[in-house]
């Protein structure tokens, strides 16, 4: 393993961003254009720059200014690109319009792996490898963390945010079947089940520094493609395939286990 290899991992990672920040194009197109241009929002606790419609939609946008980084692949436009992205989610983190998206958050803290990885574009050794592998596990740990600790409440835990968001309506393939199946009247014993595998995947993926990498990667890429199905949209690309693209990065560079060079007694 050398450069060439590190730079093919941080365009596997960049890509991977990429696609899941602009998965949504659609959804944002309607959003920003449709409402928040025609309708901008006012509080007077946000600083002008973080209210301005035009930003927003400039945010979203300023990414592709990262795509020829990956057909001119060299340490420089892999430090550009990756400041810029990681700026531009922090930036989006804060805007009005956009604050409350998870996809910032992945978005960010990815960036930042991205970043420190190309800065270190052109290091071979072994630890450069282990510290990529250990600061991705370390990421992912501590966004699904969050995310588990935050629904230790009643009402994730009793299934009814889950049958308020997933199983309310029939029009995604999981809840129409389940409602043909099952019936309404086992819908809050499902949700309530369904709720709490969620949260036990949570807190598997969080505890993923306790075991060896790629033993720790393939179980938290597994369950991240289960989520994608299962709460009905491949639309929670935007959040997980920024966290995937960095588990499969760390997979390519990770290292096999270290075997002592002293010779064994006969």
């Amino acid at each position: 393993m050398g450069a060439d290899c590190n730079r093919k991992v941080v365009g596997i990672v960049l890509l991977f961003w990429l696609v899941g920040w602009f998965v949504r194009t659609k959804y944002f197109m309607t959003y920003l254009f449709g409402y928040i241009l025609r309708y901008p929002v006012r509080f007077d606790f946000f600083p002008d720059l973080f209210l301005n419609g035009e930003i927003s939609v400039l945010l979203y946008f300023l990414p592709l200014l990262a795509v020829p980084a990956l057909f001119r692949p060299s340490r420089t436009s892999y430090i550009a690109a990756s400041t810029l992205i990681t700026v531009t989610a922090a930036l989006s983190a804060w805007h009005i319009d956009t604050y409350n998206d998870a996809t910032n958050v992945t978005c960010f803290w990815v960036g930042v792996w991205l970043l420190w990885a190309s800065v270190n574009l052109n290091r071979e050794d072994e630890t450069f490898r282990w510290q990529a592998c250990f600061l991705a596990q370390l990421i992912v740990a501590m966004v699904f963390l969050g995310g588990a600790a935050g629904k230790m409440t009643a009402a994730y835990t009793d299934g009814e945010v889950w049958r308020q968001m997933f199983l309310t309506h029939e029009r995604f393939w999981l809840s129409g079947w389940i409602h043909r199946v099952f019936g309404d009247s086992r819908l809050g014993e499902i949700s309530a089940i369904m709720s709490r595998l969620m949260i036990g995947a949570e807190w598997t993926v969080a505890a993923i520094p306790l075991l060896p990498y790629r033993w720790g990667a393939g179980i938290a890429i597994t369950l991240m493609v289960f989520m994608m199905p299962v709460t009905n949209t491949i639309l929670i690309f935007s959040v997980l395939g920024c966290l995937i693209g960095m588990l499969i990065g760390g997979w390519m560079l990770c290292p096999g286990p270290r075997i002592s060079s002293q010779p064994q007694p006969d």
